[in-house]
């Protein structure tokens, strides 16, 4: 009995699926290229046809710098985004914390599922991550968990607390997959 106890009382943490952050951070670097590259034409240009009287190599330099630190700054907070973004999977319960510097919660208790979804692409499918969408009687409302990796397991913890809640009640529920 103690045993089950213990199982009912399980904590999950899950992050996000890291897709996104790595596609967004080679996406940043491939832009941060492209405007360096094309700065320097666009400095040769303003310099010669104004004819300001700066260096052209200095200018470059100089605005080379400003992209690598603007790089730095986009890059830290894709990563700390990741890092501070995540579910905590609780029986009865889904917490979704968020934020870098101001911590938000929002709390979703499920007293009465009636269906859960898993959303999933083609791509999703491959690297096994998907959407989870929630729908409970209690509020009325779809939720959505987006970016969870391994969605088929969480959502199965979520149906098995469900199942427990409902193992006295004679409402169904079901869940669909896409």
């Amino acid at each position: 009995m103690e045993s089950q106890a213990n199982q009912n009382m399980l904590t999950y943490v899950v992050r996000k699926s890291l897709f996104f952050p790595v596609v967004s951070l080679f996406i940043t670097q491939f832009v941060i290229i492209f405007l360096i590259i094309s700065a320097k034409s666009f400095i040769e240009f303003i310099i010669r046809d104004f004819q300001l009287g700066w260096s052209i190599t200095d200018t470059v330099n100089g605005v080379t710098i400003v992209l690598q630190f603007i790089n730095i700054f986009i890059t830290l907070y894709i990563v700390l985004d990741w890092m501070y973004s995540y579910y905590i999977f609780r029986p009865h319960e889904v917490i979704y914390r968020k934020g870098i510097f101001i911590d938000q919660r929002t709390d979703y208790r499920f007293d009465h599922i009636e269906k859960i979804d898993i959303k999933q692409g083609y791509i999703a499918k491959m690297l096994n991550y998907g959407t989870i969408v929630v729908y409970s009687g209690s509020l009325k409302e779809d939720v959505a968990f987006y970016d969870v990796p391994m969605p088929h397991r969480y959502s199965s913890i979520i149906l098995k607390h469900a199942h427990n809640d409902f193992a006295s009640k004679s409402k169904p529920y079901y869940v669909a997959t896409s």
